[in-house]
């Protein structure tokens, strides 16, 4: 959606106790995208290396800006598997 100055969004990760482990707050002109990265790891003793754990999380994305509808938004979420390298893309409806 060409508005001028962009549209402003808030993306979160919201875990399953109502935490937010990773956020960003952007503004995205015509065609530009945005990411939010997280990588969850156990708590360890000081020496050792962390241990990485499954996690669930759930995307909310807020759009700031006054006027914009949702509907004009393509979303998509991409996961990463550290330990394999596997990329799984979730496409979501919306835009034109």
């Amino acid at each position: 959606m060409d508005v001028p100055n962009g549209i402003s969004v808030s993306c979160r990760l919201i875990d399953t106790s109502g935490a937010t482990p990773a956020q960003s707050v952007t503004t995205l002109s015509m065609g530009k995208t945005t990411s939010v990265d997280y990588k969850r790891q156990s708590s360890t003793l000081p020496g050792e290396s962390p241990e990485q754990l499954r996690a669930e999380v759930r995307v909310q994305l807020d759009i700031v800006t006054f006027g914009v509808s949702s509907d004009s938004l393509r979303r998509s979420l991409e996961v990463f598997d550290n330990n394999t390298g596997a990329t799984t893309v979730y496409m979501g409806g919306g835009g034109s």
